[in-house]
């Protein structure tokens, strides 16, 4: 069953695994995130190199999307995300 970063937030056992994959299911159905409950899975989960780039690249690719569909503060939430991956 697909999970969402709510679900997330709320699970003392997610890994950055989870935490890439719902990232990728947001962007790939064009979901709104809140910064806010991403960084701080990125931060209690402590992804690999690897991971980070995945997910700085998932962000991205979701902040050109909201950008492109005019959904600005979607977009900056993403962006807020990829700048923190840096």
């Amino acid at each position: 069953m697909p999970r969402s970063f709510a679900q997330l937030e709320h699970d003392q056992n997610v890994t950055s695994t989870e935490v890439e994959e719902v990232l990728r299911d947001y962007v790939k159905v064009g979901a709104a995130i809140s910064a806010r409950v991403v960084i701080t899975l990125i931060g209690r989960t402590k992804p690999n190199g690897i991971q980070r780039n995945i997910m700085k690249e998932l962000a991205l690719k979701g902040a050109c999307e909201q950008f492109e569909r005019h959904h600005r503060k979607d977009g900056a939430e993403y962006q807020q995300v990829m700048e923190h991956l840096r």
